[in-house]
């Protein structure tokens, strides 16, 4: 009995190891700033920590800032999630800038449709804020419209 008790035990430690809540994902998007002011290239590694909750860190980058965020991800219902995360921004124009690095927030909710038995499409709407002149706190907003492919690792 005991045998098969540990037995038991072996097979559910080795089931909880390799289920789907444990897998890594790559997630390649493009977004714009709403008015159609500036694209983000975003490219974001996600490490899913339990059935509902992800963490990743995206980098995000145009032609005039660039973006480092840890996100925190929780799946509200199935294909729908909420994501938070703060960073650090950089604006690489040096003419008419007097604030080059400032802290980020961001706020988004993101729809999702899988696509193969590997990938997914997703879009949503996030809210963006920056901070001025590395004080911290919502000084300037953005929304912004994502929309991309997240590949399964």
């Amino acid at each position: 009995m005991k045998l098969q008790i540990a037995f038991v035990l072996i097979i559910l430690l080795l089931g909880v190891t390799s289920c789907l809540a444990q897998e890594f994902s790559c997630r390649v998007q493009a977004s714009g700033i709403l008015p159609l002011r500036r694209t983000f290239a975003v490219v974001e590694l996600r490490k899913q920590i339990a059935p509902r909750y992800a963490i990743s860190l995206a980098g995000e980058f145009s032609q005039v800032e660039s973006n480092v965020s840890p996100k925190l991800c929780v799946g509200l219902v199935p294909g729908l999630s909420l994501e938070a995360g703060f960073g650090w921004g950089h604006h690489w124009q040096r003419a008419n800038c007097n604030d080059h690095n400032y802290h980020t927030y961001t706020l988004g909710l993101m729809w999702s449709w899988p696509v193969t038995d590997r990938i997914s499409f997703f879009v949503g709407p996030s809210l963006f804020w920056r901070s001025y002149q590395a004080h911290i706190g919502l000084h300037r907003g953005t929304l912004r419209m994502c929309a991309g492919l997240a590949f399964r690792l």
